[in-house]
C-alpha cells in the first residue's frame, strides 16, 4: 500500500519534472527570438530603403506599384509570426498537461488532511510518513467519533514496531546525535521511559533548530515559533498541510495559562522542568518517538527541497 512517504515522493517527481520542461521551453524561446531577430531586422531595413520610394510614388500615383509594397510586408510578417505561433503550440502541448499533473497530486492531499492532523498532534501523536494515506483519515476519524482508546492503541503497534527502524534511521542522517538517541531509544526499549523521553523530546528540539533555525518548543507572542516557518511556505498547499500542526498551539508545548487544571497530556515543559513526575508510560514514550520522528523526516525533507 502506498504510503505518505511515496505521495511525496512522486509529487516532488512531477514537481521537478514540470520545472524542467518549463526551463527547456525558456530555452527554446529564447533561441526562437534569436531566430527571429534577422528577420525582424532585415524587415527594418526595408522599410527604410522603401521609404523614399513610397514617397515618391504617392507623388507620381503609381497606385499598383503602392499596392505591391504591403503584400511583400504582410508575407514577411507571416513568416515572423510562424516561431510564435509553434511555440504557443509547444506550451499548450508540453505545460499544460504538467500543470494538470501538479494538480492531481495537489488534490489527493486536501485541506482535511491539514485538519487530521491537527486531530492527531492534539492527542500528542504525529504523522509518521509511511503510514498508508487511508490509516490517517481512519485515525481522524476514531479520534473524533470518540474511539480515542482504539485509536491510541492502533498508534502504539505501529511506533512501536517502527521505533527499531526509526532509530536506525535517525542514527544515521543525523549521526552528531547517534549516542544520545541509542541510549534513549534503549531506554525505552527497556521500559524505562522516565529516561527516554526528556531525550527525544531535547533532541526534537535540537533536530528542528538543526535544519530550520527554529526553537521547536518557543513561544512568539503566545504563537509557536515555527508558525512563521509554515507561514512563508504556505503558498505549497501540500507541504503547508504537512507542516500544519507546527504552527498551532498543541498540548506538547502548551504553557501552564493553556494547560489549566485538568491537563494531563504528555508537555514538554512539565517533564523538563520536574513538574510532573507520572509521566514515565509507554504511551507517552511512543508520542515522544512519533514527535521526533515527524520533526526529522518532515523538515529534513522540506529542507532537501528548498
Amino acid at each position: 500500500m502506498a504510503t505518505i512517504a511515496d505521495f511525496i515522493e512522486e509529487l516532488q517527481k512531477s514537481t521537478y519534472a514540470f520545472r524542467q520542461r518549463i526551463g527547456s521551453l525558456t530555452e527554446m524561446q529564447q533561441r526562437m527570438q534569436e531566430s527571429v531577430r534577422p528577420f525582424l531586422e532585415a524587415q527594418e531595413r526595408l522599410r527604410r530603403s522603401l521609404e523614399p520610394i513610397v514617397e515618391m510614388q504617392r507623388h507620381l500615383a503609381e497606385i499598383a506599384a503602392i499596392a505591391r509594397i504591403p503584400e511583400v510586408l504582410s508575407n514577411k510578417l507571416s513568416e515572423i509570426a510562424k516561431p510564435a505561433i509553434e511555440l504557443r503550440r509547444q506550451l499548450e502541448a508540453v505545460a499544460w498537461p504538467a500543470f494538470a499533473d501538479l494538480a492531481e497530486h495537489l488534490r489527493k492531499l486536501p485541506k482535511r488532511t491539514s485538519d487530521a492532523l491537527l486531530v492527531l498532534a492534539n492527542h500528542g501523536w504525529f504523522l509518521d510518513l509511511e503510514m498508508p494515506l487511508p490509516a490517517l483519515w481512519e485515525l481522524e476519524k476514531a479520534l473524533q467519533s470518540g474511539s480515542v482508546e482504539a485509536a491510541q492503541q492502533a498508534l502504539m503497534v505501529h511506533f512501536r514496531d517502527r521505533s527499531s527502524e526509526i532509530s536506525d534511521r535517525l542514527a544515521v542522517e543525523f549521526p552528531q546525535r547517534a549516542k544520545l538517541l541509542k541510549t534513549a531509544f534503549d531506554a525505552h526499549a527497556r521500559g524505562e521511559y522516565e529516561l527516554s523521553i526528556p531525550v527525544f523530546l531535547a533532541q526534537a528540539d535540537g533536530i528542528c533548530q538543526e535544519l530550520i533555525g527554529v526553537q521547536l518548543f518557543k513561544k512568539r507572542q503566545n504563537r509557536p515559533a515555527t508558525a512563521a516557518y509554515v507561514e512563508a511556505i504556505a503558498s505549497d498547499t501540500f507541504l503547508a498541510a504537512v507542516l500544519f500542526p507546527l504552527a498551532h498551539p498543541l498540548p506538547i508545548s502548551s504553557t501552564a495559562h493553556q494547560r489549566g487544571g485538568d491537563f494531563h497530556d504528555l508537555n514538554r515543559h512539565q517533564v523538563l522542568h520536574g513538574e510532573s513526575v507520572d509521566y514515565g508510560t509507554e504511551i507517552n514514550s511512543l508520542k515522544a518517538i512519533s514527535l521526533l520522528n515527524y520533526v526529522a523526516d518532515v523538515l529534513k525533507r522540506d529542507s532537501k527541497e528548498t
